[in-house]
């Protein structure tokens, strides 16, 4: 539409047709307390859908993960959040992604969090990045992490561990 056009007015059909066009092309954001949203997100988006699962202050990485393997399975395809300074253990870690790797998930995003001191191993999602390229030990085949952690040769810790495609996201997840 161009600007200062008027909106074309549709019916209720034309209208969900349009929206899932849309979101054919785009990919959407749940958190763990909109969980209960996740049969209506299957019910009006096309199979195979991007829906990123966002790591909030007050969720466990473990909820991440359950919400993200639960969408794998109602045909969505999860970007769950890796929120570095809340892992307590390289161990955690590590579980969590053998899991997400048995269900399913090749895509996700690396970020600091909101945490003022880490809570174990990880200060950053280059160091995370870095973890994971020498356990060889990610799900992903997609990684996203901040730009501001992609300059120079800071790429290669996360090209290393095998992902297929890397891509920067807004700055506002350090």
């Amino acid at each position: 539409m161009e600007p200062g056009a008027a909106p074309v007015p549709c019916d209720r059909a034309s209208l969900k047709t349009r929206i899932v066009e849309l979101m054919r092309q785009a990919s959407t954001e749940i958190t763990v307390g909109d969980k209960h949203l996740l049969p209506a997100l299957t019910a009006n988006l096309p199979a195979g859908s991007g829906v990123h699962v966002a790591r909030t202050p007050k969720a466990t990485g473990d909820q991440v993960v359950q919400l993200s393997l639960r969408m794998q399975q109602c045909g969505l395809r999860a970007g769950p959040h890796i929120v570095a300074r809340p892992i307590s253990t390289q161990s955690a870690l590590q579980s969590a992604l053998r899991d997400m790797k048995r269900g399913g998930v090749e895509q996700s995003l690396l970020v600091a969090g909101d945490l003022e001191q880490p809570l174990g191993p990880f200060a950053s999602a280059l160091e995370t990045a870095s973890a994971l390229a020498v356990r060889s030990a990610s799900p992903a085949r997609s990684v996203s992490i901040p730009p501001s952690f992609m300059n120079g040769d800071d790429r290669s810790p996360v090209t290393a561990y095998g992902c297929r495609s890397m891509s920067a996201s807004p700055d506002r997840h350090r």
